[in-house]
C-alpha cells in the first residue's frame, strides 16, 4: 500500500506545496482534510503499536514467562562480547568460515561482501523519497529503522558470541530493508535517458544480492537438501542423533538435565524431551572438549546438577546448522582429522564413578549422577 501511494506521490506536487500566499479557499480545505487523514493515520497506528505491545507483555508474563531468562544470557554475552572487542580485549570471528571448518572461496566472499555494499548503495535512491513522501507515515519510519538496524546488525557477526543474534535479527529486519530497496527500484526502473540501463543494473543487483545471502546464510553442504533418513525396504534409519534422542526417552524419560554439544542438544530436546546444556554458558564446550577432568567441572557439574552427559566424537555436531545428518564418506568410516582425539572422546570412561548407558558409535551417554550429586537412573 505505500508502494502503491509512493506512485501517486509521484505525479504530484512535494508535501506541503498548497500552503502558499495564492492558494485559494477549495485547496485549503483540501490541505486540511490531508491533515485530518493523517493525523487519524497516525492515532490508528498509534493505538495498534499500543495494543500490540500489551498483548506481548501478557503473553511474556502469563504463557512464556521463561523466554526472558531464556535470552538473557544469548544478548548478555552477544552485548559482552562486543564490548570486549571494541575496547581491545577480545578477538575477532573469522568471516566466510563454518564452525566445522569451511572458508569460502574468493569468488564467494567477493559475492557476499557485493551483495551488502549493494543493498546499502539504496540508501540514496530510497531514503529521501520515503522522508519527501512518507515522513508522516509512522509504519514508513519504522520501516526505514528496520533498514538502518539491519546494518548495524551486521556487526555483531564479528563477534563469536554475538554473530547468531546479528544472523537471527537480520531475518526480521531484513522486511524494512526490503521496503527501502523496493523504492529504491522504482526510481532506477524508468530512470531516463535510459531506462534499459537501470533496469540492467537493478536485475543485476538483485541476482548478487540472492547469492550473497545464500552464501552468506549457508555452507555448500547446506544449500541443498542433506539425507536426514534412509529407507531400507519397511524399515527407516535415522541418523545416530535421533537414535539417542529417541533412546532416551524412552529408557529414562523425558525431563532429564543433559550436557551436550549444540546438534545433539536440539535433537534431545526437541525428540527426546530432555533438558539440554550446550555451548559457552555454562562451559559445556570445554567439558567436551578437553582431555582432564580438573576441579571447575566437577564443580560445574554439581552447580547446574547435571545429570548425563551425552558425548558425539565427530567434530562436525558442534555445528547446530550441519551436525544432524548422515555422514558422507567414500569409506563409510570418518577421517581422525573430522573426530575428537580419543583421549578426548574418552574422557568419561575414565572415571569408575560414571556409568557408561548408551554406545551408537559415534555418541555416547554418561550417567554422572555420582559426581554431580544429582538424582538419575541408578
Amino acid at each position: 500500500m505505500l508502494l502503491l501511494r509512493f506512485r501517486s506521490a509521484r505525479a504530484t506536487s512535494a508535501p506541503g506545496a498548497w500552503e502558499n500566499s495564492s492558494q485559494t479557499p477549495a485547496t485549503k480545505s483540501r490541505g486540511d482534510t490531508i491533515n485530518f487523514t493523517r493525523a487519524g493515520a497516525i492515532s490508528e497506528t498509534a493505538g495498534l503499536a499500543l495494543f500490540s505491545t500489551i498483548v506481548t507483555l501478557a503473553w511474556l508474563v502469563g504463557v512464556a514467562s521463561n523466554t526472558p531468562s531464556y535470552l538473557s544470557p544469548v544478548l548478555s554475552r552477544a552485548a559482552t562480547s562486543m564490548f570486549q572487542i571494541i575496547s581491545g580485549m577480545g578477538s575477532t570471528r573469522a568471516l566466510f568460515q563454518s564452525a566445522s571448518g569451511y572458508t569460502a572461496p574468493l569468488w564467494e566472499r567477493l559475492a557476499g561482501l557485493g551483495s551488502i555494499i549493494l543493498m546499502l548503495l539504496a540508501l540514496p535512491f530510497g531514503l529521501p523519497k520515503i522522508w519527501q513522501n512518507f515522513r508522516r507515515n509512522p509504519i514508513a519510519i519504522l520501516l526505514a529503522g528496520a533498514w538502518l538496524a539491519y546494518f548495524a546488525m551486521l556487526g555483531l557477526r564479528l563477534s563469536p558470541d554475538a554473530w547468531e543474534t546479528g544472523n537471527r535479527a537480520s531475518e526480521f529486519l531484513y522486511i524494512g530493508l526490503a521496503f527501502v530497496m523496493a523504492i529504491a527500484v522504482q526510481q532506477l526502473w524508468d530512470r531516463k535517458p535510459w531506462p534499459w540501463l537501470g533496469r540492467a543494473v537493478v536485475l543485476g543487483s538483485l541476482a548478487i544480492i540472492l547469492m550473497g545471502g545464500v552464501i552468506s546464510g549457508w555452507a555448500p553442504k547446506l544449500r541443498l537438501s542433506e539425507p536426514l533418513q534412509v529407507n531400507v525396504g519397511n524399515v527407516v534409519i535415522q541418523p545416530q542423533g535421533f537414535a539417542a534422542a529417541n533412546w532416551m526417552r524412552t529408557a529414562l524419560g523425558p525431563g532429564n538435565l543433559v550436557a551436550t554439544d549444540e546438534s545433539n542438544a536440539r535433537l534431545l530436546l526437541a525428540y527426546g524431551g530432555q533438558l539440554t546444556l550446550a555451548g559457552k554458558y555454562p562451559d559445556v564446550k570445554d567439558l567436551l572438549g578437553t582431555v582432564d577432568f580438573p576441579n571447575w567441572e566437577v564443580e560445574l557439574l554439581r552447580e547446574w546438577g547435571i545429570q548425563y552427559v551425552a558425548v558425539d566424537r565427530r567434530l562436525i555436531s558442534s555445528d547446530n546448522m550441519a551436525g544432524y545428518y548422515f555422514d558422507r564418506t567414500s569409506t563409510g568410516l570418518l577421517p581422525s582429522s573430522d573426530l575428537l582425539a580419543p583421549e578426548v572422546y574418552g574422557k568419561f570412561d575414565k572415571p569408575q564413578t560414571i556409568s557408561r548407558l548408551f554406545d551408537s558409535g559415534n555418541i555416547v551417554i554418561y550417567d554422572v549422577g555420582a559426581i554431580s550429586n544429582a538424582k538419575t537412573v541408578r
